[in-house]
C-alpha cells in the first residue's frame, strides 16, 4: 500500500542465550511487546513532472492535476491544487482566460488564436495539514492556419459575381474618383 503504517502493534518476544562452554541454549519466557507508532504527516510528492502535451488553438482539453502527485498520508482527492502562470522572471501571475482550474483540480484548456505560444505553469499540491509539493511544467499551444475569409459587409454596396466557383466583387467608379481599400477590413 502507498499509505504509511501507524498505530498500535504487538508481537511476542523471546530471548535466547547460548552458553560459552557447553553451547547449551537457554530461553527466556515469552513476553508480549507493545509499540505505538505515531503518525507523521509527509508532504505530497510529484510522480509526473512531464510537460503537458501540445494542443492546438480551438481544442478543448481537461487534465486532472491531482494525478500528478502522490500523498502517502491522504487520499489524493483531499489535495488542494493551485496553478499559477510563471513569467520569464519566475514570478507567479494569474492564469490566462483560456485556462481554468476547478476546485477538483481539473485544468481546462480552451485556447484561441491569440493564445498561441508557450506557457510555464507552476502546480502546487497542498495536503489537508498544509504540507505541499510544487512542480513547473510547460504547455505549448500550436497555431492552426485557417483560411482567410472576405468580410461581405465591407462589399455590401458592390456587385457580387460568382463565376467558375470564384467570387468577384465589382464597383464602377468614375475616372477621377478615389477608392481606398483597407485590407484589414476586407479580410
Amino acid at each position: 500500500s502507498s499509505k504509511d503504517q501507524f498505530g498500535s502493534f504487538s508481537f511476542d518476544v523471546t530471548a535466547i542465550s547460548v552458553g560459552d562452554e557447553t553451547g547449551e541454549e537457554k530461553e527466556s519466557s515469552l513476553e508480549k511487546f507493545l509499540i505505538n507508532l505515531q503518525a507523521v504527516n509527509d508532504p505530497p510528492r510529484s510522480i509526473d513532472i512531464s510537460d503537458l502535451p501540445t494542443i492546438n488553438e480551438g481544442q478543448v482539453v481537461n487534465y486532472n492535476l491531482k494525478d500528478r502527485f502522490l500523498d502517502a498520508d491522504n487520499d489524493n482527492q483531499n489535495l488542494n491544487i493551485i496553478v499559477d502562470l510563471l513569467d520569464s522572471y519566475g514570478n507567479t501571475n494569474k492564469l490566462p482566460d483560456f485556462l481554468s482550474l476547478s476546485s477538483d483540480g481539473i485544468l481546462s484548456i480552451f485556447p484561441g488564436n491569440s493564445d498561441v505560444g508557450s506557457y510555464n505553469l507552476q502546480i502546487k499540491a497542498i495536503d489537508p495539514l498544509g504540507l505541499s509539493a510544487k512542480q513547473v511544467i510547460n504547455l505549448d499551444v500550436g497555431n492552426v492556419n485557417t483560411r482567410p475569409f472576405i468580410n461581405d459587409d465591407y462589399f455590401a454596396q458592390w456587385s457580387r459575381i460568382e463565376k467558375d466557383n470564384k467570387l468577384f466583387f465589382k464597383k464602377e467608379i468614375m475616372l477621377r474618383d478615389k477608392l481606398n481599400l483597407t485590407l484589414s477590413n476586407v479580410f
